[in-house]
């Protein structure tokens, strides 16, 4: 399961933290702790969160056969679609072979779910499908309190949640990781706009991500350039030009494609090399040499940093 940062808004009250549980479905969840990433197991607390934990509404069945073997290996039928959302994975267990899958839903109609990508095992009737996210919500004084908030200038997340929770009769911890932000790292890109930039962008799409119109690489696009500014030490929601977010996020969607094109012997290897090289020219000379003004104090003030050129190594 892919559990990434999450950022946190400041002064915004009715939010959660959250963990996609690699394990399969927890029967409870005893205990949330939160600290600052520098602090040790034994150190102070934060009073981060406040309530019990919840885990996941949907724990259902299909309710039909669905997956390998059917008409429509990428349609889900289920006994309930209640809860169950476009974006999230889910767990399914067939009962004749014990097999298990992670299913990506790309979108929930009246009678049945569609999978970003064809199911990989067969499912009858009965067989579960179920979900594994548990969640706690946050504290209204603490995400209130600006001492709280994280140091923009500083790359790796702030605070440190731990989780421990039984899967099966075993007991397990996994952590994740998040800041309290004052503003967040959001793109206003849609599919329409990368095509706009790279003609042709949208035909050549992978057959599993035409679903979604592209969508689904646009979010990989947005996750990518996150860490590939997190390893030149740029905090990604630091930045204060939405135009320079946008236009990486448009060349990085662009480079994906490219590179998934000449896995599947579409395109040859040198047109995407030339693709993933242009993103990277454009982010050294817009983020690499600060021309883009980032947030550089806790209380939201911008400036322009003034850094080394980069090269990529």
């Amino acid at each position: 399961m892919l559990n990434v940062g999450q950022q946190i808004l400041f002064n915004v009250t009715g939010q959660s933290l959250y963990f996609d549980v690699p394990e399969g479905r927890p029967s409870s969840v005893t205990d949330v702790q939160v600290w600052e990433d520098s602090q040790s197991d034994e150190g102070q607390e934060e009073s981060a969160t406040t309530g019990s934990a919840s885990i996941d509404s949907v724990n259902t069945t299909f309710s039909a056969a669905s997956g390998d073997g059917q008409q429509y290996p990428d349609r889900l039928n289920l006994t309930s679609l209640t809860g169950v959302a476009a974006g999230r994975q889910y767990l399914a267990t067939n009962a004749l072979y014990g097999q298990k899958e992670w299913v990506e839903i790309a979108s929930v109609g009246s009678s049945y779910a569609i999978a970003v990508s064809p199911l990989a095992h067969p499912y009858a009737a009965a067989d579960t499908f179920v979900g594994t996210r548990i969640t706690i919500s946050l504290s209204s004084a603490w995400v209130q309190d600006k001492n709280n908030v994280s140091d923009p200038l500083c790359p790796r997340p702030l605070y440190r949640a731990v989780w421990t929770y039984v899967v099966g009769g075993v007991t397990y911890r996994g952590a994740s990781y998040f800041d309290l932000v004052r503003y967040p790292f959001v793109t206003t890109v849609i599919p329409a706009d990368v095509d706009r930039g790279s003609r042709g962008w949208l035909q050549r799409l992978p057959i599993d991500a035409r679903g979604g119109n592209g969508e689904l690489i646009i979010d990989e696009a947005v996750q990518q350039v996150k860490l590939d500014l997190w390893e030149r030490e740029v905090t990604a929601y630091a930045l204060r030009n939405s135009e320079v977010v946008n236009e990486l996020i448009r060349r990085k969607a662009v480079a994906l494609v490219s590179r998934m094109a000449v896995q599947a012997g579409g395109i040859r290897v040198d047109v995407a090399d030339a693709d993933d090289a242009a993103y990277w020219e454009r982010l050294d000379n817009l983020v690499g040499q600060a021309k883009a003004a980032q947030q550089v104090t806790a209380d939201g003030a911008a400036a322009t940093t003034r850094r080394s050129p980069i090269w990529r190594r």
